[in-house]
């Protein structure tokens, strides 16, 4: 099972439930918000959607779905420690969401905010 999602817990949920073996993890770079029943999602297809074996290894499992992503149109890529991708990404998009938050959304009034 592949899990994309930005997971700065770790993966030992899905683990315990499924086994080690079961278990890959994928960083979508994707986002967005709900209201109510209504999701509003953004992708860009500049950013690829990353996997990984729990280990960093690339196994021919991963570059297979890595092959299906693509023959769909999506970029994907496999990902060396995508674990400690997940943890730093998650450090910074924490405070550049809050700061995002403050000025209503607007990402060019953060920029000229200091």
């Amino acid at each position: 099972m592949l899990f994309p999602g930005n997971n700065a817990a770790g993966a030992e949920d899905m683990i315990a439930a499924l086994g080690r073996e079961r278990v890959l993890i994928g960083l979508p770079n994707a986002g967005g918000d709900r209201q109510g029943y209504l999701v509003h999602h953004v992708w860009s297809r500049w950013f690829p959607l990353l996997l990984s074996e729990l280990d960093g290894s690339r196994t021919a499992r991963a570059e297979a779905i890595v092959q299906l992503l693509r023959g769909a149109g999506l970029r994907a890529r496999v990902q060396k420690n995508l674990g400690a991708y997940q943890k730093t990404h998650f450090a910074g998009l924490a405070p550049f969401a809050g700061a995002l938050y403050r000025v209503g959304g607007d990402v060019r009034k953060l920029a000229h905010t200091s």
